[in-house]
């Protein structure tokens, strides 16, 4: 089947602007005999509505317009087919010779967009972009973008939720037989957003990654088909008064944060090694594994606990369990010590320290007044169980109040194939529980790192800058600067290089947040897997 002659535009109404007449037209004259179709916000929905109730709850909860208006463009490629346009693009000549041998195609942003901080920090070799899309109809690869759709729903980040990034995770975690091509940047978009010229180096990476690539040149050709003139006009700033009010007040706020906590000194890690496969490989090899958990008042969670344990997949002859004991009076050390007489024999070695540091907080443990100390213990214990789990290639630190820890968690923590491996911790309702993981998306900012520093550690909200697992779910693999310990697998060589949990602020981060910062800077590749869950309940 061919992709039909039905191009797809989009606007408020059905009246496209003066400012667009005269692309539209451009459409018209190169592609004579295509259906040219402008769908207005009420026909959008109206699509939605009779064709995809199931959704139509999540694409009226969106909070900004483009983000419906992106997931309009997946959903009428997979009913109707044909090709998708922005207003900005102006077509130089007909598609059909670059159409003919596809059933579905994306296109490759410039390979300079490739290289700014938010596609680097994702750990992205390249930028799939939605400004122009066609396919037949039915094509398989829109459910699978309807399902992380649905997944990213509740996701604030236009790029993330519905946008480009999405669709990158989805093109590169997609089964191969749903694989869309691509078509090179130079084909469609010979400028990119700042009018710099394109190039084809994007093209060849995907081409690597077995991506089918159309609109590749050849010495004989330097044909364009069409060009995207890069409006973005979704995030483009607020204009006039209201814009340079708000700019003044950012000034200010900034020399005030200046004047008292003056110089801020926090470098970011070094930029990830970018992620060549967002598939896993499974283990060629069983290593020994040491499961490390620090302890304190544990005694309600550690029958649930022992279950988790017993039901790992892993060969028990491997597997030896390292504890550390802090600061317990509800008898976790005396159940703790009964379990091991029932495990000895099962697992390969037991072992099972107490350290008292005479902490006990009268206050939630989340809050930043006590955060430093409490901290700085945790990291104590973490350093000594490394330190008992020695002789084993690797250390699964486990928090000991999880309710649910997948039995092949093992395996596919190995299969990740990193140094430094973190799952995503949710709580029962599926949010994200361990804040602990992360990366920054840009650089933070002084007014950011003024707010978030109490007590000598960044302390701030959950918000951006920081980006979460769960904000990222299209992805299978993502670099992070920091990780949590609920659920964290490190290989032998890192702590052989000297890298520990820092009992003291490392860049204003302490424990496994400092410890992959550290990590980082020795080379060490440090992942989250997004889609790799546990769970610890909110208490």
């Amino acid at each position: 089947m061919d992709i039909p002659a039905q191009l797809h535009l989009t606007w408020k109404t059905r009246t496209v602007p003066e400012g667009y007449r005269k692309n539209l037209e451009s459409w018209k004259a190169t592609h004579p005999d295509w259906t040219v179709q402008v769908w207005s916000d009420a026909d959008i929905r109206e699509l939605i509505s009779s064709q995809y109730p199931d959704f139509l709850e999540i694409f009226d909860r969106y909070e900004k317009a483009i983000m419906r208006a992106d997931a309009f463009r997946y959903f009428v490629l997979h009913h109707l087919g044909g090709v998708y346009a922005d207003l900005d693009i102006f077509a130089h000549q007909n598609l059909c010779p670059l159409l003919n041998t596809s059933t579905c195609f994306l296109t490759l942003e410039p390979d300079s967009h490739a290289k700014k901080p938010k596609a680097i920090r994702r750990g992205l070799e390249f930028i799939v972009c939605n400004a122009l899309m066609g396919s037949v109809p039915g094509h398989p690869f829109w459910p699978y973008v309807i399902k992380l759709l649905r997944r990213q729903a509740e996701v604030p980040y236009v790029l993330d939720s519905t946008g480009p990034f999405m669709l990158t995770g989805a093109a590169l975690s997609c089964p191969a037989h749903q694989r869309p091509d691509l078509m090179s940047a130079d084909a469609w978009s010979p400028a990119d957003a700042e009018s710099m010229p394109s190039s084809a180096k994007c093209a060849e990476v995907a081409a690597a990654r077995g991506f089918r690539i159309l609109g590749e040149k050849d010495d004989s050709s330097n044909a364009v088909f069409v060009e995207h003139q890069w409006h973005s006009s979704w995030c483009k700033a607020k204009p006039g008064v209201l814009g340079n009010l708000e700019s003044m007040v950012r000034k200010l706020k900034y020399r005030l944060r200046r004047t008292r906590h003056g110089a801020i000194e926090f470098r970011a890690s070094p930029p990830p090694v970018p992620i060549q496969s967002q598939t896993f490989a499974p283990p060629t090899r069983l290593p020994r594994l040491a499961i490390a958990t620090p302890i304190k008042q544990a005694a309600a969670f550690l029958e649930a606990y022992g279950q988790i344990i017993e039901s790992v997949a892993y060969p028990p002859e491997l597997i030896e369990l390292c504890f550390v004991v802090s600061d317990s009076s509800d008898g976790t050390m005396d159940l703790l010590q009964a379990a091991r007489e029932r495990w000895k024999g099962h697992f390969r070695r037991i072992q099972v320290e107490e350290v008292n540091f005479g902490f006990h907080a009268a206050v939630p443990r989340w809050q930043p007044s006590i955060q430093r100390r409490r901290r700085a213990n945790i990291a104590h214990c973490r350093n000594r169980l490394a330190e008992l789990a020695s002789e084993s290639d690797y250390v699964l630190f486990l928090d000991v109040d999880l309710t649910h820890v997948p039995t092949d968690i093992v395996q596919t923590l190995l299969g990740a194939e990193a140094p430094v491996v973190m799952a995503n911790c949710v709580d029962e309702l599926d949010r994200v529980f361990d804040l602990n993981s992360f990366f920054y998306e840009e650089e933070p900012s002084f007014g950011y790192k003024s707010r978030a520093l109490k007590d000598g550690l960044f302390q701030p909200e959950a918000k951006w800058p920081r980006m979460y697992l769960s904000d990222v779910a299209y992805l299978n693999k993502v670099p992070l600067d920091c990780v949590g310990g609920t659920c964290l697998l490190v290989e032998q060589s890192v702590f052989q290089s000297g890298v520990r949990f820092p009992e003291e602020p490392f860049q204003y981060h302490i424990e496994t947040e400092g410890f992959s910062l550290l990590a980082r800077d020795r080379g060490f590749e440090v992942l989250g897997l997004p889609n790799v869950k546990v769970v610890h309940p909110r208490r």
